[in-house]
């Protein structure tokens, strides 16, 4: 049995198991890579600072707007602050929770489908060059067996094959004269190319900021975060946006800007 689709399609497959696995499965991770320190850490929406409750609120607007971040609303009085950042792509913290969220990821499993395929045309090819070895036996076998059976049976055969094309030939061209293809010629329609405008999706991200004082030198920073699918302007989706990631690099951007 011999499967030369198998032997056509193989080279192509083990060359993209190859590329994504250097390439595919690292794209996303080295965007991220630097959130890895997070991993072990458990989640948390606030934390306490040794600053006073306006010291605080003015580093935590700095980190925010740092970060693209812009002020919608500020009252240094309460400690109160909602800040927005419009981006058409989701934020790394974003992708990092997606990516520890589905852990079966889609590179996983076309990893698995492509191992799959190229094993079995390895264990394909293996076997259909066993079956083609002895396929070429048995026909040279056969072969021998046929010419010592036939001897010296030799029949001319050319005369009568000479006639019969002649006739053929004869038979085709009258045929060809009583029926003629008298079909109209018919233009081909080209429908109109309707070119619709792809959607245009983005990200809104309202951060709430609240700082409480808890004493004069301490003082309680808590994130509070929403996150909006946008598309072409419309509001999809919009639902509280707990992210360990996004957080805590937050909470060490405060420490930064006081440290400064």
């Amino acid at each position: 049995m011999k499967f030369p689709a198998y032997k056509k399609f193989i080279l192509p497959v083990a060359f993209c198991f190859a590329f994504y696995s250097i390439v595919g499965c690292s794209s996303t991770a080295q965007t991220t890579k630097y959130l890895d320190k997070y991993d072990s850490m458990p989640f948390k929406d606030a934390i306490t600072v040794n600053a006073s409750q306006d010291v605080a609120y003015k580093a935590a607007i700095v980190s925010l707007e740092k970060r693209g971040y812009i002020v919608t609303m500020s009252d240094p009085q309460t400690g109160i602050a909602n800040l927005e950042l419009n981006t058409r792509n989701k934020l790394p913290e974003d992708e990092k929770q997606t990516e520890i969220d589905n852990k079966l990821s889609t590179g996983t499993i076309i990893l698995i489908a492509l191992s799959i395929i190229l094993i079995v045309g390895i264990i394909v090819i293996l076997a259909s060059s066993s079956d083609d070895d002895s396929i070429d036996k048995n026909k040279d076998t056969s072969k021998g067996n046929t010419a010592a059976r036939n001897g010296g049976d030799k029949r001319v055969t050319g005369n009568n094959t000479d006639k019969n094309n002649s006739h053929s030939s004869e038979r085709d061209h009258w045929h060809g004269e009583r029926h003629h293809d008298y079909r109209p010629f018919i233009y081909p329609f080209i429908d109109p190319v309707v070119r619709v405008p792809s959607p245009d999706p983005s990200y809104l991200y309202i951060v709430t900021l609240n700082t409480t004082r808890l004493s004069e030198t301490t003082t309680e920073v808590r994130l509070l975060t929403t996150r909006m699918d946008l598309e072409d302007g419309e509001v999809l989706n919009s639902k509280r946006f707990e992210n360990k990631y996004l957080n805590y690099e937050f909470f060490d951007g405060i420490g930064k800007e006081m440290g400064r």
